[in-house]
């Protein structure tokens, strides 16, 4: 019979891992819930186009992002059987595909009338929704870039700073969000749209961040990863899409049935489409939680390199 005491350094080593990627992933999720109560205050009009918006850009992101979290088990798996030196290969060919993936992610994107208009909005809501969908766009690319460089880095088990990037956006959204909705200290008044534009800003100063980083860090330096820039190796990427497909694929399955519901309520009007917003921002913060524990999970297997039957017993502890 096994002693489950001896899982338990495993488990307060997960945890361990696990609270920053809580706190990374939530502060995404928090710049949400600040976007839909900070356009809340501008109208209910506002809102409702930042609800929309938020109905096709999210699923959109969370799905091509699918595609970058594959990097998380490769490189923890290199990390594991010492062979660190061959990670900055993998990452370099995450950042192409997420880079190609976020140029598409913003023609998709500012192509969204004709399904706005199937969906029977009223027109001064579908052009809010545009010019937010817009403005988020821009953002996109970075975000995905970001992602990738953040997923290379948990992959080392390096989440804390990953963790204060995310809280740093949020801190540097919120007051974005003021100056653009209002129009506060000469910048323009944007409503709904202003969201938008501060969080695209928001996204690529989550980027900087996280190439300073990698540029700083002690345990990265010794890597030489923008040094040396490999060549496209479609072994590699195949090795990338055989893993990020199907988690895109799932992730884009969990989150439509969610933000689809916004989509939906388009029909019955502004006051319905806020409402729903706001109940989705508060249950996404919360779903956060397994959500993390399962991403340190994926590090830990791969440093551990772990049987499959002991993660089940994992997991059922």
């Amino acid at each position: 019979m096994v002693n489950r005491t001896d899982w338990y350094p495993e488990l307060s080593k997960l945890i361990k891992l696990g609270w920053p990627i809580f706190l990374a992933q939530s502060s995404q999720t928090a710049m949400g819930l600040a976007d839909t109560l900070m356009a809340s205050w501008a109208g209910v009009n506002e809102l409702a186009a930042v609800s929309l918006g938020a109905g096709l850009w999210l699923p959109l992101f969370l799905s091509l992002s699918g595609v970058t979290l594959a990097l998380t088990p490769l490189v923890a798996h290199l990390v594991g059987a010492d062979r660190s030196s061959e990670t900055p290969r993998q990452l370099h060919h995450s950042l192409l595909l997420a880079l190609i993936l976020g140029l598409i992610g913003v023609l998709l994107l500012n192509q969204a009338g004709p399904l706005l208009d199937a969906l029977g909005v009223e027109t001064a809501l579908k052009n809010r929704t545009l010019d937010y969908l817009f403005a988020i766009s821009w953002g996109l690319p970075a975000l995905l870039l970001y992602q990738a460089i953040r997923s290379f880095a948990e992959g080392f088990g390096q989440t804390h700073p990953t963790m204060k990037i995310g809280l740093l956006a949020v801190l540097i959204n919120i007051p974005l969000n003021y100056l653009l909705i209002f129009g506060k200290l000469g910048f323009p008044q944007l409503g709904g749209v202003g969201c938008g534009w501060a969080s695209s800003i928001a996204f690529g100063l989550m980027l900087i961040s996280g190439i300073i980083f990698l540029q700083r860090s002690q345990q990265f330096r010794s890597l030489n990863i923008w040094s040396v820039v490999n060549r496209p190796q479609s072994g590699v990427f195949r090795e990338h899409l055989s893993i990020g497909l199907p988690i895109a694929v799932s992730l884009l399955i969990e989150t439509s049935m969610f933000c689809a519901i916004a989509l939906l309520l388009a029909s019955y009007g502004a006051e319905v489409i806020s409402a729903h917003q706001i109940t989705l921002s508060i249950s996404n913060l919360i779903f956060m939680l397994p959500l993390s524990l399962c991403l340190s999970l994926t590090i830990r297997v791969g440093h551990l390199e772990l049987p499959i039957i002991k993660l089940i017993y994992i997991i059922r502890i």
